[in-house]
């Protein structure tokens, strides 16, 4: 089908992406949950209505109870899921995707927490028992509900303190301003808002932290009035990016420490679960807190799963997922930023002087690299540095491992593009490396 990837369905509407598909998605996901409530929401696309409709349609001929949430972002959706102790949700989004794409996400009430159905955990299932089902007429039924205020009080209470601070946040015109606009609302914080309205069609720039341009205007207002901190949210508000004081994107993998050695303050001993594109810092601090470092493939479902199934307290990833346990494993962009907010303001310290334990090393951000020829790329890659004698493995795409530096080649799973991750022990090096491993994927 092409549209069922490693964590979701997504594709071009309607040329991939279609009612149809998501008539036959709907059916069967309810042929695969077992369970009769099923919560749905969207995001603003112009799509998503008639794709929810659809979906809506095949949960029903499958007779499943539906219960619409309507305009949502996605934590919000599962957070409904937890509260309202249903067996599964569908949010219709493409996330950070640009606007002619759409998208649906499944997940699964897993003993109280969030599961996300990916390749490993059910999407194979799906997309097989979506190929056998035809489409017929369904009488929509479903009741209409709204989380966002029990949402919003929830997290609420998880805010430490609600003053001290002012912040900039740039929603991009997603969803992310739904939630966090109420909620900062609630607080005696200085925030400036940018970019809030929710729009089908983006007309600022794309909701997606990939690309660095999208974070101009969000790194001008900080500097212009001299904030604290800037929030970037990305299109359905899974993920939140922080931008320093000084106007600096922080990487996720110093974002995922700074979470970590908080955490463990509370849970010494538990386990951190993180993915292999982060610094080699990352594995020595948490080992230094009381720790214990888990580094793993790329993919938030799989950081889910260990959560629920071996223990832990944080999986995230250097994208910005961040997944607690005593949230639900939820990830979720708002508690995330809720989380570095108590952190600042307890410690009394710039988001600066939080991050430098993390920057021992030169690291690049996630650099992508379009190609049609992914596979054949990664095998030249490992022919070429087999032949200098590097450390490699293969866990997720294939990484490589000098005494002085290393990087990570992984294919991405919903975009035709290689994404390369470097680090090394001098600014200098990182550069030439850098150099070196673009000039072999480009060809």
């Amino acid at each position: 089908m092409g549209i069922c990837k490693a964590y979701d369905v997504r594709g071009k509407y309607p040329l991939e992406l279609d009612e149809n598909w998501a008539f036959k998605i709907g059916s069967a996901f309810g042929k695969f949950l077992k369970g009769e409530k099923i919560v749905i929401g969207m995001d603003a696309r112009e799509s998503s209505p008639s794709i929810k409709e659809s979906v809506i349609k095949g949960l029903c001929s499958e007779k499943k109870e539906v219960i619409d949430i309507g305009l949502c972002n996605t934590p919000m959706l599962y957070f409904a899921v937890i509260k309202w102790e249903v067996s599964g949700g569908i949010m219709i989004s493409a996330s950070h995707n640009p606007a002619e794409f759409n998208g649906i996400k499944m997940v699964k009430n897993e003993k109280g927490n969030i599961l996300q159905i990916g390749k490993d955990s059910g999407m194979l299932e799906i997309e097989k028992l979506s190929k056998e089902i035809e489409i017929k007429e369904v009488v929509i039924q479903k009741e209409n509900r709204n989380i966002l205020d029990e949402y919003i009080n929830h997290l609420f209470r998880k805010l430490e303190k609600k003053e001290g601070l002012k912040i900039v946040i740039d929603y991009g015109n997603g969803v992310g301003s739904l939630a966090a606009k109420p909620f900062f609302d609630k607080t005696d914080f200085e925030v400036y808002h940018l970019y809030d309205e929710p729009k089908p069609n983006f007309p600022n720039h794309e909701p997606n932290p990939h690309v660095k341009e999208n974070f101009n205007d969000l790194i001008k207002e900080v500097k212009k009035r001299k904030a604290d901190l800037g929030i970037f949210f990305d299109g359905d508000a899974d993920r939140a990016t922080p931008v320093d004081e000084n106007g600096t994107e922080l990487r996720g993998d110093i974002l995922i420490g700074i979470l970590a050695l908080d955490i463990l303050k509370t849970y010494s001993g538990e386990k951190i679960y993180y993915d292999l594109r982060c610094s080699k810092t990352l594995e020595k601090e948490i080992k230094k807190a009381g720790g214990i470092p888990v580094a793993m493939k790329v993919g938030n479902p799989y950081y889910k799963e260990k959560l629920i199934k071996e223990g832990g307290v944080l999986g995230a990833e250097t994208s910005g997922h961040m997944m607690y346990k005593e949230h639900y494993c939820i990830d979720d962009g708002l508690y995330a930023m809720i989380k570095l907010i108590n952190i600042i303001l307890k410690s009394g310290k710039k988001l600066t002087e939080l991050s430098l334990p993390f920057m021992k090393y030169y690291k690049t951000y996630e650099i992508n690299i379009r190609t049609q020829n992914k596979e054949e790329k990664l095998n030249q890659i490992e022919e070429i540095y087999s032949k200098k004698e590097a450390k490699i493995s293969k866990i997720d795409g294939i990484t490589v491992e000098f005494d002085d530096w290393w990087f990570n080649v992984r294919s991405s799973n919903t975009e035709d593009l290689l994404r390369l991750n470097l680090e090394a022990d001098t600014k200098e090096l990182m550069e030439e490396k850098t150099k070196e491993v673009e000039e072999i994927i480009k060809g």
